[in-house]
């Protein structure tokens, strides 16, 4: 189940309005796959062209974030991550993941409905090379929750 709370589902509505080329990562794509645990912000790989960056920041500016002049923009490119405070709401933005290409990523995305929306969400078996590379504690329990998981439900797939 994807478990985004109403000002996250908003803002995701806000980037598919302003044709943002994005996918649901980190804690949430756990939480959707099935590691239920806490997760403090929301975090999404975007595509990091220039073309890209002008949709979101239009969609940034559209939902009122509040972010400093220029910040939205320092995310074109390649190895670039940003964060967002504002509005009780906490958001990562990242434009790679070592040895992922977006294309590839995107091409294999799943797409969640949640309250008459389509949220693209990273792939399974994506999100767990995703959370090898990037190799921190919590991203090893994660990995270690989702494979039982993965293996419980190859051994009983009508579970």
């Amino acid at each position: 189940m994807l478990c985004l709370n109403a000002v996250e589902l908003d803002f995701v509505k806000d980037l598919l309005k302003h044709k943002v080329r994005f996918l649901l990562i980190g804690g949430h794509a756990v939480i959707y796959y099935g590691h239920v645990r806490l997760t403090k912000d929301i975090d999404f790989l975007v595509d990091g062209s220039d073309a890209n960056v002008d949709c979101l920041i239009r969609a940034v500016d559209s939902f009122c974030l509040f972010t400093k002049p220029g910040e939205i923009k320092k995310i074109s490119g390649p190895f670039r991550q940003i964060r967002i405070n504002s509005m009780g709401l906490h958001v990562d933005l990242i434009t790679t993941i070592q040895g992922m290409d977006f294309e590839t990523v995107y091409d294999r995305r799943v797409n969640i409905y949640k309250d008459g929306v389509t949220v693209p969400i990273m792939s399974f078996d994506d999100l767990l090379e995703s959370k090898k590379i990037a190799g921190r504690p919590q991203d090893a329990e994660d990995i270690r929750q989702l494979e039982a998981l993965a293996l419980k439900t190859s051994a009983n797939p009508d579970a």
